[in-house]
């Protein structure tokens, strides 16, 4: 297989992970129950379909690595962290999170960090955000039924969190054995 080739297909695979997940928030990517109620229609749509707006990569940035990580590190930019609401809602926070991890395999190891720790910032807000971003986090990248687990990536987030001083003593407990149950079986490792 010639290896060459596979550079612009990458390029273009980015491109589309990125279009993607930011065609998520233009009318034409939401919920379709909520953007076409029937006339007389009173029925209230759900919470749940309220669409939290990505930041989209600069124009002046032509590298799909890069552009990759700049939606990466920004994406939780326009989320209230303090609107319980949205935190505790399910399908809304599985959605984006869904969308958010689907743009790491693209990224550099340097903007996966920058990424995480950034989440872990913004989600400082309240300790139950904070609680429910790394309990999504866990659920994503561990589930053994997650096609995007990766507990590579999840180490990035645990380090991350460690470093919050927001942790209550029980949530810093639980991170620290993460670290540890990760680091028994990292990859490259004994």
């Amino acid at each position: 297989m010639n290896f060459c080739n596979l550079k612009p297909l990458k390029a273009t695979v980015v491109t589309l992970v990125v279009l993607l997940a930011l065609s998520c928030n233009s009318p034409a990517g939401r919920n379709a129950s909520a953007a076409t109620d029937a006339p007389g229609d009173t029925v209230p749509r759900p919470e749940s379909a309220m669409e939290l707006v990505v930041p989209e990569a600069p124009a002046t940035m032509t590298d799909p690595q890069e552009m990759a990580g700049y939606v990466a590190i920004h994406f939780w930019d326009n989320m209230d962290f303090s609107d319980t609401i949205r935190v505790n809602d399910d399908r809304f926070m599985e959605h984006h999170f869904a969308n958010y991890f689907s743009v790491f395999p693209y990224v550099s190891a340097d903007d996966a960090v920058k990424a995480a720790g950034r989440l872990v910032k913004l989600s400082e807000v309240t300790p139950a955000s904070l609680g429910r971003v790394l309990r999504v986090t866990r659920r994503f990248l561990t589930s053994p039924n997650s096609s995007m687990r990766d507990e590579e990536l999840y180490y990035i987030f645990l380090e991350a969190a460690s470093k919050s001083d927001s942790l209550d003593d029980a949530s810093r407990v639980k991170v620290e054995d993460g670290i540890k149950e990760v680091l028994k079986n990292r990859q490259g490792t004994p």
